[in-house]
């Protein structure tokens, strides 16, 4: 009975096992929804020894008339939520392939910053490494035993180490517009950039340096624009890096007049005078102003120009695109009608009295005096 049990252990022991959602003939799908993509594409956590095949929730996002394609999940999403598979053997870094992939029809897209959701799938093989070469098997060696055993803590520590340079996370990242405060940990950034800023340099340094980077969406920036960084290691898994674009709108303060007149009237504008006088004439109810700005965000509006009469003041506020408001005053003068006609007959009438009183003048104390010196 015992020799049975030993038998039954050792054939679980050498007997591969693999226990996995997906499958060789699984088919990797295209569409769907947000739910649809992290509830059936996505599988759990699978524990093998053997070959499992593990089927991924990708998503494409539209930009520049492309799908991007990249994983829902990021690599330690993946892991801190059992969505990966894990060797049983003690394979750490075992031997991947991409066996399907439902994200080559997205085609072209139209509308920028559109979502699909799409999977692939992978065959994890345990029991060989990322090289394909044979997990856990060794050359063989005429050393003695104790350096054997060393042997293997010298293969152990080499394989630590490979594991921790293979990696999908940026060591640093900087760039030649705006500043960001860099954490490999933390994925996405809103980036603060001037108005005019439209290009940005990016150098990003991966922690693996076998990884590969990849940068998009760097040129021709505008408000909400997204900048990826691609980090893609050797074993095909990629995280991606994502800077929003904020632009830093500044707003003009400029509130001045370019010119300014009034039709039928002579005004003569100085842009450092904001007051003026101007005669009109009584029959003038209103004035036609004509003016420009220097700004041509800035608004104009003109107050008081109805009913004139003398005295009146209209006043013309200039808004500044950031609020600032600037006031010039015409003070309303008016002109009262010439009566010539009148003045002319005043005129005459004055003429007429005085050559009256000249020619009285004349007849009444002249002729007395002659008189005078015909008497004697």
């Amino acid at each position: 009975m015992n020799k049975i049990k030993y038998i039954f252990l050792m054939l679980l022991i050498l007997i591969p096992i693999s226990v996995s959602a997906a499958n060789e003939y699984s088919e990797a799908k295209y569409g769907g929804t947000l739910s649809q993509c992290t509830g059936e594409y996505q599988d759990s956590n699978i524990s093998t020894n053997g070959i499992a095949y593990f089927s991924y929730c990708m998503q494409a996002t539209c930009q520049n008339s492309k799908y991007n394609i990249s994983y829902f999940y990021n690599t330690s999403e993946l892991k801190n939520n059992n969505m990966i598979v894990k060797c049983t053997n003690g394979n750490n870094n075992p031997y991947v392939k991409l066996h399907k992939n439902g994200c080559n029809n997205y085609g072209t897209c139209s509308k920028q910053g559109d979502i699909q959701y799409c999977s692939t799938i992978w065959m994890y093989d345990c029991s060989k490494n990322t090289d394909g070469t044979t997990y856990g098997v060794t050359k063989p060696t005429q050393t003695k035993t104790k350096k054997t055993t060393q042997t293997k803590k010298t293969t152990e520590k080499t394989s630590e180490t490979t594991e921790a340079k293979i990696s999908t996370k940026l060591k640093s990242l900087s760039l030649s517009k705006g500043s960001i405060v860099f954490d490999a940990q933390t994925y996405e950034y809103i980036l603060n950039l001037k108005e005019e800023d439209t290009n940005v340099e990016v150098t990003a340094v991966p922690e693996d340096s076998k990884a590969t980077i990849e940068v998009k969406n760097n040129t021709n920036l505008v408000d909400g624009s997204v900048i990826e960084v691609i980090v893609t290691a050797s074993n095909n898994e990629s995280t991606i890096y994502k800077l929003t674009v904020k632009k830093e709108i500044i707003l003009s303060g400029n509130a001045n007049l370019k010119s300014l007149n009034v039709t039928g009237y002579d005004l003569i504008f100085n842009n450092k005078i904001t007051d003026y006088t101007l005669v009109i004439n009584e029959e003038d109810k209103s004035i036609n102003i004509n003016y420009e700005t220097e700004d041509e965000k800035a608004s104009v509006k003109v107050d008081n120009n109805v009913n004139l009469t003398n005295g009146s003041k209209v006043t013309i506020s200039v808004t500044a695109e950031d609020g600032t408001v600037k006031y010039y005053y015409i003070n309303i003068l008016v002109k009262a009608k010439s009566n010539t006609l009148g003045i002319i007959f005043i005129i005459i009438l004055i003429l007429a009295i005085l050559a009256g009183a000249y020619y009285l003048y004349k007849k009444l104390v002249l002729s007395k005096s002659g008189d005078k010196y015909e008497y004697e």
